[in-house]
């Protein structure tokens, strides 16, 4: 079994690392806006990722495609990774906008 800190608190993070008790990190932008205070929530993010050996994973929290963009935009820290995610929601958009129209086999309408 795996344990993962769900938070952004780098405090938290930093302690639960150092004392070998956590596997990985997972959060969302909400947090990491909370946590950032003054400072930009991407930040934090690499911050995070540079504090823990495990894997970190940063979750949009929304459910339509326009929200998971502005979520992305928050959490992207990598140029490909802000490609992969602009790829996932233009294939949600497509998706809903074939489903309103009734076209079937429309891209994620499985």
């Amino acid at each position: 079994m795996k344990l993962f800190l769900d938070t952004a608190d780098l405090a938290e993070i930093r302690w639960a690392s150092r004392a070998g008790l956590i596997d990985g990190v997972t959060t969302n932008p909400s947090l990491l806006a909370k946590a950032a205070g003054d400072v930009e929530p991407h930040d934090v993010l690499k911050e995070i990722c540079s504090l823990v050996d495990g894997p970190v994973s940063a979750e949009v929290v929304a459910v339509e495609g326009e929200g998971m963009y502005r979520d992305a935009r928050v959490i992207s820290i990598y140029e490909g990774t802000s490609e992969i995610q602009r790829m996932v929601i233009a294939r949600d958009l497509l998706a809903r906008a074939g489903r309103s129209l009734g076209v079937a086999g429309t891209a994620g309408s499985r």
